[in-house]
């Protein structure tokens, strides 16, 4: 796969037609990665769906730490030792979800031979195929909740194939099922694979302005990837309901990789407005470039009304570098001399940038000369 070691793979025959926690079979013969599918399905459907919030919250802290397992004990994706341990993961899970729920599958065989005639058509007959989801979705929520998943999962899993083509059919199917499929990609943003959460990204970015009340309920999530990448879909989507979210997040985010995503997200759904909230992080932020971020995004804005803190920020920023043979360095996640000199030569380098993308002066990295053309000019 394009992010990871390739998985051992083997053939998997899948014409029974069967559906299992939801998710439709019958897509024909192919080769598929089914250690990595396993992971897929549990994630997209069954955790979320059925799992209570302990064991979602389990699961999600067993898959975030699967990769460095395997980087320390040297296990192979494909490996049997590795399978037995999700495997024997999932199975605790869905019993745990088994005991919370009370109940299982609420379809029939009836329903389950119906739906997979549906999806055969999805696969084999694309003329065709807008009469048959018309019907998958005049059944009711809960069919329609089974086509949706499936339709990401097939998203998902094409996308591990390198099946371009069908991917993009699934990238047009999910938009075609737009508002009902918002929560569920909402919901996709969760699993700790971030190529999962991309994908998953790309497509709520056509939902436009639906899209920003479901990413409102995972903004404050637990995981700061997942606060992360809903920050990238909200600026993607530069809708101005989403910019007191934003603003919002941008004073409570204590991880400085989370709050290097919001100047832009400011800008995009604000616009010029966006001005006294970058000024605020351009001051106070603790990190250096969250700092810059600040202030490219500011150096863009076309508004003269912020050369000042862009001034105050560059000498800030002289002054540390002429202490830091005292100090040995004061950034958030700097501690190393060299490092430290990279990042505030960084710093005053897109500070002078902005002031000259503001002002369309020349005064080089030097914070007093920009200081007196600003107080003595007319």
């Amino acid at each position: 796969m394009p992010w990871e070691q390739p998985y051992q793979e083997r053939p998997v025959a899948v014409n029974q037609g069967e559906i299992e926690g939801g998710v439709v079979g019958g897509m024909g013969e192919r080769r598929a990665p089914t250690s990595w599918i396993m992971l897929r399905l549990v994630e997209l459907l069954l955790i979320p769906r059925f799992a209570g919030a302990r064991a979602r919250d389990t699961w999600y802290s067993v898959r975030s730490y699967e990769g460095k397992l395997r980087s320390h004990v040297n296990l192979l994706p494909g490996s049997k030792m590795l399978k037995a341990m999700l495997a024997a993961c999932t199975l605790v899970l869905l019993l745990s979800s088994c005991q919370s729920t009370g109940r299982g599958s609420s379809f029939t065989p009836e329903d389950r031979a119906r739906f997979d005639e549906y999806w055969q058509h999805y696969h084999l007959s694309e003329a065709d195929w807008p009469e048959y989801r018309e019907k998958w979705l005049a059944e009711g929520e809960k069919s329609a909740a089974v086509l949706i998943q499936s339709v990401m999962v097939d998203y998902v899993e094409s996308f591990d194939e390198n099946d371009l083509l069908r991917h993009d059919r699934a990238r047009t199917e999910l938009v075609e099922l737009f508002p009902a499929s918002i929560p569920f990609l909402a919901e996709g943003l969760i699993p700790a694979q971030d190529i999962v959460r991309k994908q998953f990204s790309e497509v709520l970015v056509h939902a436009g302005a639906r899209a920003v009340t479901p990413l409102s309920k995972k903004i404050d999530h637990s995981d700061p990837e997942v606060r992360r990448i809903v920050i990238v879909t909200l600026r993607k989507i530069g809708h101005p309901s989403a910019a007191p979210l934003l603003e919002k997040r941008a004073k409570a985010e204590k991880v400085w990789r989370v709050r290097a995503e919001i100047p832009g997200a400011l800008i995009a759904t604000m616009g010029a407005e966006a001005g006294p909230s970058l000024a605020r992080m351009l001051r106070d932020d603790p990190d250096a470039f969250v700092r810059r971020r600040a202030a490219r995004v500011l150096g863009g804005i076309g508004s003269d009304l912020f050369v000042e803190d862009l001034i105050k920020a560059l000498r800030r920023a002289e002054r540390e570098l002429t202490q830091i043979p005292a100090a040995g360095g004061n950034s958030e996640g700097v501690t190393d001399f060299e490092d430290l000199l990279v990042s505030l030569h960084a710093e005053i380098n897109d500070l002078c940038d902005a002031l000259e993308d503001l002002t369309g002066r020349g005064y080089g990295k030097n914070a007093k000369r920009w200081l007196s053309w600003w107080e003595g000019r007319p």
